[in-house]
């Protein structure tokens, strides 16, 4: 499948999925090659320390080798200042974290793309308006780069082409670009 057709795909953010008790229950998951569990997921935000305020991904996985399916023990992703949880077009659940510095312009444009944006409340669209803020701010030449290859690919130039414009998008980013024009957004 093309990139373009999945991870530009609209997606849907999940809320409330935010311990256990919460989680967001996929009930037909693969375990290993042939067996089948269930998988739950939710963002955990830490309450003390460094990273007081910060959220992870969590996910958890049933055992159907011991009679009864127990829990297995929960795994535990990175510690990011912001993130929400989404479901995407071909039912998959994972986050979309955002970095202490921002997205960079291809992320930004993705998540416009993928729908995800337009469904953040208040509290969520601050948040990530206040790190978007922060990642124009501190690489300021990233999206400098980005607005020339944007405006250069909305004027129809291929990823070879960019080259000779000494501007570099690998493939994915160009689809990425392409796909933003077409919807109308721009970085």
């Amino acid at each position: 499948m093309p990139y373009e057709e999945h991870e530009l795909a609209p997606a849907t953010v999940l809320r409330g999925h935010v311990d256990e008790d919460t989680a967001y229950l996929v009930e037909d998951y693969p375990y290993g090659y042939q067996l089948r569990c269930q998988i739950r997921y939710w963002l955990h935000t830490a309450e003390a320390g460094t990273k007081r305020g910060q959220l992870r991904l969590m996910s958890q996985t049933t055992n159907p080798k011991v009679e009864g399916h127990p829990w297995n023990t929960p795994k535990a992703g990175t510690y990011r200042p912001w993130a929400v949880l989404h479901r995407d077009s071909l039912g998959h659940v994972d986050w979309w974290p955002v970095g202490t510095w921002g997205p960079n312009p291809w992320e930004h444009l993705r998540f416009r793309l993928r729908g995800m944006f337009d469904q953040l409340d208040d509290t969520e669209r601050e948040g990530y308006l206040g790190l978007l803020q922060t990642g124009l701010t501190v690489q300021p030449d990233t999206w400098g780069r980005a607005k020339r290859a944007f405006a250069a690919v909305a004027g129809g130039a291929t990823a070879d082409q960019l080259l000779d414009l000494g501007l570099y998008l690998d493939e994915q980013d160009h689809q990425i670009a392409v796909a933003a024009h077409a919807a109308g957004l721009t970085p």
